[in-house]
């Protein structure tokens, strides 16, 4: 059960989102993680386990290649400094991280080969990056920078590399990030052409080395390899977040102003890069500020569902639809059945494309004053039937129907203008609710509200006439619901029939101030005369002078107030506030004294636990249990009224406040100044979730092993009929929807679309690179590296060209030496129309244009090439030998070196046939030591089932 509704965001929450490969959303609302179920985009998990704001918040990865069950563990930290590992299941905090002192400004799961999914990258305050132990709590290596960093991104491509953002236009890119020993190199600075801060950046997950930075609402793309520009274009708006897809080169945009756009990437045969944009849509801003978005997120199994959290804790889910997939459900479908990836390698969009809301999440609205919980009756049949229906009275005017016990917020309400101040329950399907605006004059003189609601038709009418009066303070219904008092800062007493919506009487102008009232839960009746009840009950008055006043009501009929002999009459007492339960009355003083006056005994008693006022008392609803809460302004105390024992106090820490508090049963519930509704307990707030509360495709014991197990796709289960919770339906839809629509295709294809469905990323990439050794049937650019050569270099030379044409950089003439041909040109008439170092670029040109087919001058320069890399000069020596056709040589002085992924690349780029198999053959067997997950995929792109098998 959800402990918490989250209402509106902390500033410091800006971002703080994250979507699971199995499909859960986690995001922070002050400090409460919230856990959202995409398939109901319900609420299912809170944690309370920081006492600040969070900033940061990530899922941890799957904890190894292949595994059938993704982790359940979620890294969060706030602005205090403190790094919280916490495990959704088990609602506990596994490890908690902080250096004395330093704030926490970017994290992440630090995922190192096929090790263990246990380390923490973390950058703190004062440039200190630092990577965790999150098993031991202890510090693994501690780097300190000079420049004080504010954020770092990480390479999804490659663990040793990683983004450093600062506060001005520069980026530094790391690339000797590892387990073993903290990073030693400077990295490589890039300055963006405009002065400005850096708003967001990330590096692209279809293709390795792109990253996109946004700066002056300008969007770039860069090289991150050699630090080069490929292209820019400007934004209309400033963006929050950019969330790149994994299996298509396409990039979603989502702007501060609420607009969504999709954006794919194209290099065009002159070796241009841009991007397009495919479709976008405006979302409406009506809240004002409130409604502004403060973070989004992609899910990263389909890349085709963006959920929005707005500033107001609202979120919404849109997806990605063209003419041919229309109204699907959720994982039904992905990003490739809407955008393209043809043979020339280009990304293709048929029109028209757009995105849709399909679903969204509410929350509880900014400014929440009052909670009430709804009496139980015999007449509560209607929708929620069955449900514990609480409203929650706001600022604004407006109710949220709510059930406590699920978190879920059923309808939304404006019923007046003003803020609510009264709020009470006048039967199942009723609300009254009472507040006031200041009238036009300088007088205190306001204009009151009072509303009766009809939740079930959403209906307003207002009881009292709008005139200029005393503000109304104070609103109580009887034990029948018959009759309603309303008492006014400075006017009398007001006694109304809720039968008949009108006034029974106005109480003398000699009534004194009120300052509490209740009607008595016993002390009443109903008569039948001639078919009709007359109802008799009896009202008791506190006034600002602690006199007591006992009102009769009886049908139509209002008795005088007659005033009651009390002890506190005339005394040192301050008394604020009451509350009657059979023949016990309870009143709390502003020195926090709680004082029990049983009327059948004339007997009095008092106690005190707290220094501070009592603002608010109320007896449980439930039979015969004489459970008085008391709110006090940071804590609530709950007292055993018949024998007069505290039987626990509830305090709230230093950043919260209670607002209101309500008991629904035996359960305390609290709005508090975080705009939260939430379960107040001594006990720890954190629940474990019930086997029957995990989503099925979040529990990785049996949702992957229920949905693909032989001969259990949705044809043989009925969604519809299935005694399952409407999450497990949801699921079961949208595959009976996958499985007509992949009826056709072949087996492989089958899996493939079924893994995905399951969020089984690394089984579809395998089974992906199986279909295309055996089918040719699409590449996907995540899998680049492992692609065939011939395509591989085809898209090398479009990109080097772009890089060649942008910068004479050491690294980009290199990769061209090394692809010949076009790409070769392309260096030199880089290196010839440079400024930088004339000499040295002019005779690189010289040297590539020239002629190298005796076997004397190629034995010379593989003598050159030879000390050159002896002496530390690998780039050099490594063109030289691509330059006379001894790639294969230069491929094996790399794997010497270390440098297996640039052998690898290079070997693909500028070698065939046996060389190629050779360098490959060296890789595999490399991979073998601690990276077995790549080699299975290695072996799956070559066609080796038998090797494969064996992994």
């Amino acid at each position: 059960m959800p402990t918490t509704i989250n209402g509106t965001l902390h500033p410091s929450n800006k971002n703080c989102i994250d979507w699971s490969e199995r499909g859960l959303i986690a995001f922070a609302s002050h400090s409460v993680i919230t856990i959202v179920d995409p398939w109901t985009l319900q609420r299912i998990q809170v944690l309370e386990l920081h006492n600040s704001a969070i900033c940061e918040l990530h899922w941890c990865p799957s904890r190894r290649f292949l595994d059938e069950g993704e982790s359940s563990l979620l890294a969060s930290a706030d602005i205090s400094g403190e790094i919280v590992i916490s495990d959704i299941i088990t609602a506990q905090a596994h490890a908690r991280l902080r250096i004395a002192g330093a704030q926490v400004h970017s994290i992440c799961w630090f995922s190192w080969k096929d090790t263990s999914r246990d380390f923490i990258l973390a950058l703190h305050s004062k440039g200190q990056l630092i990577l965790w132990n999150t098993d031991t709590n202890n510090k693994v290596w501690s780097h300190t920078y000079s420049t004080p960093y504010t954020r770092f991104i990480t390479d999804p491509f490659d663990a040793s590399r990683l983004c450093l953002l600062s506060s001005s236009n520069q980026l530094t890119i790391v690339s000797d990030i590892s387990l073993n020993a903290s990073p030693l190199s400077p990295g490589v600075t890039v300055t963006l052409p405009k002065d400005g801060p850096i708003q967001t950046a990330v590096f692209h997950r279809a293709y390795r080395n792109q990253l996109f930075v946004v700066a002056d609402n300008t969007l770039y793309c860069i090289n991150a390899e050699v630090g080069v520009i490929l292209s820019k274009r400007p934004l209309d708006s400033s963006p929050l977040s950019l969330l790149p897809s994994l299996t298509r080169d396409a990039l979603y945009v989502v702007h501060s102003n609420g607009s969504i756009s999709l954006r794919t990437g194209r290099v065009s045969a002159e070796g241009e890069c841009s991007t397009a944009l495919v479709c976008s849509v405006e979302v409406g801003r009506e809240g004002g500020g409130q409604r502004r978005p403060i973070a989004a997120a992609l899910c990263p199994t389909t890349d085709a569902a963006v959920v929005v959290l707005h500033a107001n804790g609202r979120m919404a889910m849109w997806q990605l639809e063209n003419k041919s997939i229309t109204a699907l459900p959720y994982r039904s479908y992905t990003i490739d059945d809407v955008v393209g990836f043809n043979e020339a390698l280009e990304t293709t969009v048929e029109p028209p494309t757009r995105l849709r809301l399909t679903s969204q999440l509410s929350s509880i609205s900014a400014g929440a004053t009052l909670l009430r919980v709804r009496p139980l009756s015999t007449e509560m049949e209607d929708a929620w039937s069955g449900m514990q229906l609480s409203v929650v009275g706001t600022q604004h005017g407006k109710l949220l129907i709510c059930d406590l016990f699920t978190a879920r917020i059923l309808k939304e309400l404006q019923v007046q203008t003003s803020p609510i101040k009264n709020l009470e329950w006048a039967g199942p399907h009723s609300l009254l609710s009472a507040g006031y605006n200041h009238a036009l004059s300088s007088t205190n003189l306001v204009r009151n509200d009072l509303v009766i609601t009809d939740i079930r038709t959403g209906t307003s009418r207002k009881i009292r006439p709008e005139k200029d009066e005393s503000p109304l303070t104070l609103m109580r219904l009887s034990h029948y619901n018959c009759y309603m008092a309303l008492s006014f800062q400075s006017d009398p007493l007001e006694i109304w029939d809720l039968k008949s919506l009108r006034l029974l009487r106005k109480m003398s102008k000699t009534c004194p101030i009120i300052v509490d009232m209740s009607w008595s839960s016993k002390h009443h009746g109903v008569r039948q005369t001639e078919n009709i009840s007359v109802y008799r009950e009896n009202l008791v008055v506190l006034d600002s002078d602690n006199r007591l006043y006992h009102v009769v009501v009886k049908g139509l009929h209002v008795r005088d107030g007659k005033e009651v002999n009390t002890q506190w009459r005339g005394g040192g007492w301050q008394l604020r506030c009451m509350s009657w339960k059979e023949d016990l009355l309870a009143l709390g003083d502003a020195d926090g004294r709680v004082v029990l006056w049983n009327l059948g005994r004339r007997k009095s008693t008092e106690a005190r636990n707290s220094k501070t006022p009592c603002l608010r008392m109320s007896f449980s609803r439930v039979a015969q249990d004489f459970t008085l809460i008391v709110l006090h302004p940071r804590e609530v105390l709950v007292w055993d009224a018949e024998k007069m024992s505290l039987q626990h106090a509830v305090s709230l820490d230093a950043h919260k406040s209670v607002i209101d508090v309500e008991l629904c049963g035996l359960t305390l519930f609290a709005i508090c100044s975080d705009n939260c509704v939430r379960v107040a307990s001594t006990t720890d707030v954190n629940r474990p979730l019930l086997d029957q509360e995990v989503p099925l495709l979040g529990d990785s014991s049996r949702g992957g092993q229920e949905l693909s197990r032989p001969g259990s796709p949705s044809s043989q289960w009925d969604a519809k009929k299935l005694p399952c919770p409407v999450s497990t339906r949801s699921v079961l839809a949208a595959l009976a929807v996958l499985s007509d629509r992949m009826k056709d295709a072949s087996p492989i294809r089958k899996e493939m679309a079924l893994s995905r469905f399951l969020g089984r990323i690394s089984s579809f990439s395998l089974l992906s690179l199986l279909d295309y050794a055996t089918n040719k049937k699409e590449l996907l650019p995540h899998l680049q590296i492992l692609w065939p050569e011939d395509k591989y270099q085809d898209r090398e030379k479009l990109l080097s060209s772009a890089l060649c044409r942008l910068s004479p950089s050491q690294q980009c003439i290199e990769e061209a030496v090394v692809l010949g041909g076009m790409s070769r040109e392309a260096a030199v008439d880089s290196l010839v129309s440079s400024a930088e170092n004339l000499l040295v670029s002019s005779l690189k040109g010289a040297l590539l244009v020239s002629q190298q087919e005796g076997e004397h001058t190629k034995s010379l320069i593989k003598l050159i090439a030879t000390n050159l890399i002896a002496s530390d000069h690998m780039s050099d020596g490594v063109q030289l030998l691509f330059l006379v056709g001894a790639g294969a040589d230069a491929c094996k002085y790399l794997q010497s070196q270390r440098m297996w992924y640039k052998s690898v690349r290079y070997a693909k780029l500028g070698l065939h046939g046996e060389a190629l198999e050779d360098v490959m053959t060296k890789w595999k067997n490399h991979l073998q030591m601690d990276e077995k997950s790549l080699t299975v995929l290695v072996h799956a792109s070559t066609g080796e089932w038998a090797k494969e098998n064996k992994q």
